[in-house]
């Protein structure tokens, strides 16, 4: 797996472990657990390097998890909504004579 500065990341299973593109800031063994880490955090984390430079860990950023999405209504659901408006615009038109 190569990893990026700016957290981004790039596999090839062609290519496991090695910086096969000759740009990698850090290559990580493909299915290690660091590497898993960054799949499973991305893109909230932080890279933590080592006094040499080398990628050892990422740290978590805290995040607010988005809410989860609103149910869509039903097929049945729809078919009443429409029918509810097409009895409102029948007796707008009634009114109307």
């Amino acid at each position: 797996m190569i990893i990026y500065n700016d957290k981004s990341f790039v596999t090839c299973s062609d290519y496991p472990d090695t910086d096969w593109l000759d740009n990698a800031d850090y290559v990580v063994p493909d299915g290690s657990e660091l590497a898993e880490k960054i799949k499973a955090l991305y893109p909230f984390f932080n890279l933590v390097t080592d006094e040499n430079g080398g990628l050892i860990d990422v740290e978590e950023i805290p995040h607010e998890e988005p809410e989860p999405a609103e149910t869509p209504p039903t097929n049945a659901e729809l078919a009443q909504q429409i029918t509810d408006v097409q009895m409102a615009l029948c007796e707008i038109y009634e009114s109307l004579f």
